[in-house]
C-alpha cells in the first residue's frame, strides 16, 4: 500500500509538472491608421452636343480633356457645337492618398421618351494621386452611337455612375 502511495504522488506530481509547460501565452500590439473617407462629386456633365443622324448609323466621340473637340464617324454629321463638353468630377480625401476606378462605366443609354442611344468606350483622362491639399480633378469621355435615321422629338438624357476607391 506503502508502494502505491508513492507511485500515486509520483504521479501526480509529474501531471502537475507537464501541465505547467502545456500551454504559453504573449501579448501584441494592434495599430490603426484613421484617414478621411475618400468621396467623388461631378463637376459638369457629358455633352455630345448637337447631332444630325445620318442614313447610316455613326458615333459622335467626345475626348476626356477640359474643352473637347468632338468627331463624327460613319452617316453622323456634328451640328453646331453648342455646349459640347466632357464630364469632370473632382476626388477629395487623404493628401497624396493613390485611388483608382473600380466600378468604370461599361455603357449607359440616354433616352428621347421611346427612343434610345447607347453611350459606352468611356476613357478618362490622367487620375489617380490626390494632391497635397486631398483633391484631384479629372475628366472623362466617351462614344455616343447614333443609329441609322435616329429619331428625335427632343433632347436625350441618361445618368452614370462613377466610383473611386482608395488603393
Amino acid at each position: 500500500m506503502k508502494k502505491l502511495g508513492i507511485v500515486l504522488v509520483a504521479a501526480f506530481a509529474a501531471f502537475a509538472a507537464s501541465s505547467a509547460h502545456a500551454s504559453g501565452t504573449a501579448t501584441a500590439n494592434a495599430t490603426a491608421n484613421i484617414v478621411v473617407g475618400i468621396s467623388i462629386a461631378n463637376n459638369t456633365g457629358l455633352n455630345f452636343g448637337q447631332v444630325v443622324p445620318g442614313a447610316t448609323a455613326g458615333t459622335v466621340v467626345v475626348p476626356a480633356v477640359a474643352s473637347p473637340t468632338r468627331t463624327a464617324t460613319g452617316g453622323t454629321v456634328l451640328g453646331n457645337v453648342g455646349s459640347t463638353s466632357s464630364t469632370s468630377f473632382t476626388v477629395t480625401g487623404a493628401a497624396n492618398a493613390t485611388y483608382t476606378i473600380p466600378a468604370f462605366p461599361n455603357s449607359f443609354t440616354v433616352t428621347d421618351g421611346t427612343n434610345t442611344m447607347v453611350v459606352n468606350t468611356f476613357t478618362a483622362s490622367t487620375y489617380g494621386t490626390l494632391s497635397a491639399g486631398g483633391t484631384q480633378t479629372f475628366y472623362m469621355g466617351a462614344t455616343l452611337n447614333v443609329g441609322a435615321s435616329q429619331p428625335f422629338t427632343g433632347p436625350f438624357n441618361g445618368t452614370y455612375t462613377v466610383t473611386v476607391a482608395y488603393n
